[in-house]
């Protein structure tokens, strides 16, 4: 008897695991970009953000703290050790940095508690400090939740509905033509860019610009989530 009851929790978990991992990997192939306030984001279901178009959300941070003061922070970067000091006179960059998130202060808990439940997992915050052009790499969504946020200067982000995926991968290299393919949206201070699960994005600056990210997975998808993580990087 006992054991029964075992098989049949097993059971249950394994098609909790199938539910979600379908859930995320659903794409809506007439995506628009959708403007609408964060207190409209909160699904019905589970009620965590499930959303298949990307979303603008107006929503101001509180002050945070100025890291300017602090010429000698240091962060690394592709292996090399940057202060904030070497950004007055290089064009540099620091890219998704958990330790300048933190050195920031930013409060990001409205954000996190509205967009995620009790199943939420591998709740990630990074700070992203540009100065000089830069552009990303395709990059691929592979968490339940990405919300990306500009805090100064500017950022244009190219976003890619999963339905051309055959032609971004031909293509990554080579960012006029994959312009064909893009949502492109010049970001906005005081606004959240969220990026919908599967789809792949580009973000690109040609001035000083301050970035924060949040991403997020759930305990029946981060093992799926992780396994795409590093496919992914190998592609790259």
């Amino acid at each position: 008897m006992i054991t029964n009851i075992w098989y049949l929790i097993i059971i249950f978990i394994i098609i909790l695991h199938v539910k979600h991992i379908y859930e995320i990997k659903y794409y809506n192939t007439s995506s628009i970009i959708q403007k609408v306030h964060l207190d409209e984001i909160v699904s019905t279901i589970n009620n965590t953000i499930i959303s298949y178009d990307p979303l603008l959300i107006p929503h101001k941070f509180e002050e945070y703290n100025n890291i300017y003061n602090k010429p000698n922070n240091y962060y690394i970067e592709s292996d090399e050790l940057l202060r904030i000091s070497d950004f007055k006179d290089k064009d540099l960059y620091i890219f998704k940095n958990t330790k300048l998130f933190n050195d920031l202060g930013i409060n990001t808990d409205k954000i996190i508690n509205l967009t995620s439940n009790i199943l939420t997992c591998n709740i990630c915050n990074y700070a992203s400090i540009i100065k000089g052009y830069y552009k990303t790499k395709i990059l691929k969504q592979i968490h339940n939740c990405s919300i990306i946020s500009l805090l100064n200067g500017n950022c244009t982000v190219y976003l890619f509905n999963p339905k051309h995926t055959n032609s971004i991968l031909k293509n990554k290299n080579d960012l006029n033509k994959l312009k064909k393919w893009a949502i492109i949206h010049t970001m906005e201070i005081n606004e959240l860019v969220y990026i919908p699960v599967n789809w792949y994005y580009i973000l690109e600056t040609n001035q000083f610009s301050e970035l924060i990210h949040i991403e997020f997975d759930n305990y029946f998808t981060i093992l799926y989530n992780m396994f795409q993580l590093i496919n992914n990087n190998d592609d790259n």
